[in-house]
């Protein structure tokens, strides 16, 4: 994963794209693939979801 609204673009395995974006989940990421290139993806694939109502956490 490498993260295109991040300072130098990173690159990340899937658990660390996850923990580092969890408070910015509006930055755009692209997903290395088989074909030998990246391409462009989303941060849901990783985990990443936004929460609405409930200050933030879950619908209990």
């Amino acid at each position: 994963w490498k993260c295109m609204s991040c300072i130098g673009y990173p690159i990340f395995c899937p658990t660390c794209c996850l923990a580092e974006h969890r408070r910015t989940p509006f930055h755009r990421v692209e997903q290395w693939n088989l074909g030998g290139y990246w391409e462009p993806s989303w941060l849901r694939q990783v985990g990443v979801s936004i929460t609405l109502g409930h200050r933030g956490r879950e619908c209990p």
